[in-house]
């Protein structure tokens, strides 16, 4: 099934994840856009996080309404992987301030005195 997805354009694999295919939004995060989205994570020092990082990015396209309104409301002014890119370098900074938190609220005190 993925060397289907591989010859579709950006906006046909939109399209099939507009329409509920679970396995286009998938390709787009972890085959087409992952070594991007690693990037951000390796950038933003993150990259431990991946996986969580990419399934809040997933929640975040989803929406709330899980009715793909992110997707929807693309209109192609710019590629599909600018948007994209976009969208997770911003994500991925919110998720990390959150992880921080957590990290350093998991940290023994008396390990430091």
């Amino acid at each position: 099934m993925r060397k289907e997805y591989s010859s579709m354009t950006d906006k046909e694999l939109v399209d099939l994840v507009i329409n509920n295919n679970k396995e286009a939004i998938l390709y787009l995060l972890y085959d087409r856009y992952y070594n991007d989205l690693k990037y951000y994570a390796y950038e933003y020092n993150c990259l431990d996080y991946l996986d969580e990082l990419i399934n809040h990015l997933y929640l975040h396209l989803r929406g709330n309404d899980l009715e793909w309104r992110r997707l929807k409301n693309f209109q192609w002014k710019c590629k599909f992987r600018t948007y994209l890119s976009s969208i997770a370098s911003d994500q991925f900074l919110k998720y990390r301030k959150k992880m921080i938190v957590i990290d350093n609220s998991n940290v023994n005190k008396s390990d430091y005195g």
